[in-house]
């Protein structure tokens, strides 16, 4: 569960309580020496769901997040600036210190960000948590008019182009235990 504890922010309640917390979990988090059983189940995230879901469908924003948890866990210990709960701002921070190329981090946020807002519209257009794409169905056309696009193909044509970005990126980073990307 490190990719979630890293993630951890106070939003509620005690906020003094909360920092305490965090600064209590935080070399936990960041080690020295990271456990490389627990970077690899970071890698490996949950069980493939189907390839239409925006979020964890392959490939999806969670790769993205997967691959900037990864490299926030394995360097944040020794560069404390890289710990952070926002991954578009721990992508931007990994690319400032050149642990991502800048040509990788920003198409990386554009279809990380891309992939949010469909997934937050098909929720929303579909009332469904699973925010997956049925093609041909008024939600995906919903979704699409909400995304901007005339159609649902120019929306299904955009997602794969940033799915492409994404499998180039990423594939390779969360099955080989890079140090940089």
């Amino acid at each position: 569960e490190l990719p979630a504890l890293a993630r951890l922010r106070p939003i509620a309640g005690d906020s003094a309580l909360g920092r305490r917390f965090l600064e209590a979990v935080t070399p936990y988090v960041y080690r020295a020496t990271p456990d490389e059983a627990a970077l690899a189940a970071a890698a490996g995230g949950e069980p493939e769901e189907a390839a239409r879901h925006a979020r964890g469908g392959p490939p999806g924003s969670r790769d993205v997040e997967l691959l900037t948890r990864r490299l926030q866990l394995l360097h944040g210990a020794r560069q404390p600036d890289l710990q952070g709960a926002n991954t578009l701002s721990a992508l931007a921070q990994l690319a400032a210190s050149g642990l991502v190329a800048a040509t990788v981090a920003e198409p990386l946020a554009e279809a990380y960000s891309f992939l949010r807002r469909l997934e937050h519209r098909l929720q929303i257009a579909g009332d469904d948590e699973a925010a997956a794409l049925q093609p041909g169905s008024a939600a995906t056309e919903i979704a699409a008019r909400r995304m901007g696009f005339s159609a649902a193909a120019d929306l299904e044509s955009a997602l794969a182009a940033h799915r492409n970005v994404v499998t180039e990126h990423c594939a390779g980073g969360l099955g080989r235990s890079p140090n940089t990307v």
